[in-house]
């Protein structure tokens, strides 16, 4: 089979060596805090062999350990925000949705079903034995690359996509995404990548529209038709993920995680904390580590 180069498709770089394969596995890969924000028509796997790594995709907080296999959806976007002692190591898989097109029966038309934003699939998976034993002996079958391992190897995502399909679809359809936030995601994408790294600093919204080299008003109505909410909205909501991150997986005190958050005192912080996630930063520390004795 002759490999031919592909087009890059996404903010991610996401490149396919073999166009008529369409699934890029790359082996060992470890987590990075702080990573970028990543948003790709793709959907993305990975599954977890050793140690731990706090996600943010979409507005879901994900703490993925040893053995879980995290899902990523077409245009979610999604970061790794912090590791342990520990950083995670996974296998990560990266597939085209035009392998469902040519691979899926009617049964499994997922093409049809993810691009029209019918569904999507749960974040993390735990304790699924099954699909565990399918990725693990996918990824043997890439590190051999005996014969026909490509054969086998698009035998075990269908049978672990029938599994997602018939264990692990999410009720939060549908998708975020449309026709239009995917063409204007690269204009704000400078912004997003500068609330990622800067969030506790002090952001205005006309610096990020310079940064964006389009006018404010520009730049305020296509940060919303993309994100689907007012730039001090995205910025104060980002703030809060990663300050729920820190009260259930730190010991920082509340003063700390309102300095190192971006919220200029902490009174102001748990207003807002207790309005997006109806309780307050003292009851969130509570209830997290009742959940680690328990």
């Amino acid at each position: 089979m002759q490999s031919k180069e592909s087009r890059t498709v996404s903010q991610d770089n996401i490149r396919f060596s073999d166009e008529d394969f369409k699934v890029r596995i790359t082996p060992g890969k470890s987590s990075v805090s702080n990573a970028p924000e990543l948003f790709h028509p793709e959907i993305e796997i990975k599954f977890f062999y050793s140690g731990e790594a706090w996600l943010l995709i979409g507005e879901d907080n994900v703490h993925a350990t040893a053995g879980d296999i995290v899902i990523i959806n077409p245009y979610e976007i999604h970061s790794t925000v912090r590791v342990g002692d520990d950083p995670g190591k996974y296998l990560l898989l990266i597939v085209d949705l035009n392998f469902f097109s040519t691979e899926m029966s009617g049964e499994l038309d997922l093409f049809h079903r993810l691009l029209s934003k019918q569904l999507r699939f749960n974040h993390l998976i735990r304790n699924n034995e099954d699909m565990n034993a399918l990725l693990t002996l996918l990824a043997k079958e890439t590190d051999s690359e005996k014969p026909c391992y490509r054969a086998t190897v698009r035998g075990l995502l269908l049978a672990f996509f029938a599994l997602l399909f018939r264990d692990e679809v999410s009720p939060l359809s549908p998708l975020p995404g449309n026709s239009k936030s995917e063409k204007y995601y690269s204009v704000i994408e400078p912004a997003l990548k500068k609330i990622r790294n800067d969030y506790a600093s002090a952001l205005t919204v006309n610096q990020l529209a310079e940064l964006c080299n389009i006018s404010t008003s520009h730049f305020c109505r296509i940060f919303k038709l993309v994100t689907g909410q007012t730039v001090i909205h995205y910025i104060t909501d980002y703030r809060l993920k990663i300050a729920k991150l820190m009260l259930e997986h730190s010991n920082s005190t509340l003063a700390q995680i309102t300095d190192s958050c971006g919220f200029q005192e902490e009174g102001y912080f748990g207003r807002c904390y207790k309005r997006k996630y109806h309780r307050t930063p003292r009851q969130e520390r509570m209830n997290a580590s009742k959940n680690e004795e328990a």
